[in-house]
């Protein structure tokens, strides 16, 4: 948030229920908070974006990504269908689920080691839902590697780590121009 504030960048937030539903239902109540004057909207989850796409051409009839980017983050099956096409990132399960489950081993072995926590690097997942730039300035994300932004410069930094323990207390970030 900070980051995109210093990029004059406005940050609106909906809480979501991680479904298809509060994706369409968060975008209704983003579009009204901005005047419909939204740009870009990244969901934490591909259902979520899923539910926004359609919200956006079907119910308020915004062109994806012609007048709306969107991304998700999961890169589930139904992102790459035809009709969606969704910009995401592809998190390695498989690799964070090892992870835990050996976390967890060790945790119960040693119940007094200290916290411990992993990063794993996503996959982006160039779909046709939203129009990227890459940016090679680790400065501009406070990430190292290349950062996307999404629309006019809202900041994907998701794009770069994933967390095995990511917060899942907001449901959508978005940023008006």
């Amino acid at each position: 948030i900070n980051r995109l504030a210093h990029q004059g960048l406005k940050a609106e937030f909906v809480r979501g229920q991680f479904d298809y539903e509060s994706g369409g239902e968060g975008l209704k109540t983003l579009m009204a908070r901005t005047d419909n004057q939204l740009d870009a909207l990244i969901c934490v989850n591909d259902l979520m974006a899923i539910g926004a796409m359609d919200t956006a051409r079907n119910i308020i009839g915004r062109k994806v990504p012609g007048e709306l980017s969107i991304t998700g983050f999961d890169g589930v099956s139904p992102a790459t269908w035809e009709a969606y096409q969704l910009t995401t990132i592809r998190q390695p399960v498989r690799r964070m689920t090892q992870a835990a489950v050996a976390m967890l081993l060790e945790r119960i072995e040693s119940p007094d080691i200290s916290p411990e926590q992993r990063v794993f690097a996503g996959e982006l997942l160039s779909g046709r839902s939203a129009r990227l730039l890459r940016v090679a300035s680790p400065a501009l994300c406070g990430f190292p590697g290349t950062c996307v932004i999404a629309g006019c410069g809202a900041i994907w930094a998701q794009s770069i780590h994933s967390r095995t323990s990511m917060p899942r207390s907001t449901g959508w970030i978005a940023s008006t121009c």
